[in-house]
């Protein structure tokens, strides 16, 4: 035991992380931490080059984006022990600032204020059995379709931002052209990444860990609001330092000073061209849409409200259109074919509220 803690780095990180216990090491989680956060740090360009569409000053946008990404990250290591990051999620960035921004006509500072009662609410659904009533009646196909049709749409932006897809009055969509060089950096940077990126996710039987995470989520969202940046998540990318050997938050926690030293190099991270930061639009766009696999397209009932879902996030260049058209969609085919015992009351009460925003707004 004393050669373990030796090799944990004595048994002050050995008792404050359960090093042993997980079978890990120092050395092993101080790599898996770094591993995390080369994964992550894409973020500190990317969020401020989307939320410079809701016209929020880039610069003001990363430092913000990494300040709330250290606070989430180190609670994420001393409150939760758990080897993952927190930061600024894709989807929702392209929620904030090309729903509610752009085509829904508010001001950021509006959805900053929307984004902190968000993070309330969410925080009390955290804390409270709420989160299981509301989880466990949205339709589970729903949910993988949500997940999809971001992944969807986020590609779209990143394929968009460099010209790889562009607009064209007889296709619609057309394919731009070959010769840009931001095109052919960014479809070298999309091979690039796909064939290093070798993260596998596991799973969290710990309902502690889970509830902690939900938490320190809803924490991030509301940090964020105040620093003015978009709501922050649990990294999927952290799977990367967990298939590192990372098991414990001292991964978290060297994530977390990496995110400080990141504050100082500022200058260099904000001259990324949009041909650098595409590729990682589309990447994790590539991922998210994987959930498609788990949707039941076999059902009718079901497969119709997840395509809807999907397609009409990208078609109305809105996640919340996407949304919509899934859980009304659900609804009223579930009466149409009689079977009204599978529509929970949350469910109604949403298409409800769905059907009179789009009648009276």
């Amino acid at each position: 035991m004393a050669r373990a803690e030796m090799a944990n780095g004595g048994s002050l990180w050995d008792r404050m992380f359960r090093m042993t216990e997980r079978g890990t090491t120092l050395g092993r989680e101080f790599f898996a931490g770094c591993t995390s956060f080369l994964c992550v740090s894409y973020v500190l360009a990317v969020n401020p080059a989307i939320l410079g569409a809701a016209g929020m000053d880039m610069g003001a946008v990363f430092t913000a984006t990494a300040v709330s990404a250290i606070i989430m990250t180190l609670l994420l290591a001393f409150y939760g022990n758990v080897p993952f990051a927190g930061v600024s999620g894709m989807g929702i960035n392209a929620f904030f600032a090309y729903t509610v921004v752009v085509q829904m006509g508010h001001s950021f500072a509006f959805a900053l204020t929307a984004q902190l009662i968000a993070g309330l609410a969410f925080l009390l659904i955290a804390i409270t059995p709420m989160k299981t009533m509301i989880f466990d009646a949205i339709p589970q196909n729903i949910k993988l379709a949500v997940t999809a049709g971001i992944g969807l749409f986020i590609t779209i932006i990143g394929m968009s931002s460099v010209g790889i897809i562009v607009s064209n009055p007889g296709t619609i969509v057309g394919l731009g052209s070959l010769h840009d060089p931001n095109v052919l950096i960014a479809l070298v940077g999309v091979i690039l990444i796909g064939l290093t990126d070798q993260a596998k996710l596991i799973g969290d039987d710990a309902e502690k860990a889970r509830q902690r995470c939900m938490t320190i989520a809803a924490i991030g969202t509301i940090a964020g609001s105040g620093f003015g940046t978009s709501p922050h998540i649990v990294a999927v990318e952290s799977a990367a330092g967990i298939a590192e050997g990372g098991r414990t938050g001292f991964a978290a926690l060297t994530t977390g000073v990496l995110f400080i030293a990141a504050l100082f190099v500022a200058p260099l991270l904000m001259v990324i061209p949009a041909a650098a930061t595409a590729p990682v639009l589309i990447v994790v766009g590539l991922f998210m849409l994987t959930a498609v696999k788990g949707v039941n397209f076999e059902d009718i009932s079901e497969g119709i409200p997840a395509f809807l879902t999907i397609v009409m996030m990208p078609f109305g260049y809105s996640i919340g259109v996407g949304i919509e058209w899934g859980l009304v969609s659900y609804v009223v085919i579930k009466l149409i074919a009689g079977w009204h015992k599978e529509i929970s009351p949350v469910m109604y009460g949403l298409a409800i509220l769905f059907i009179l925003k789009e009648v009276l707004v």
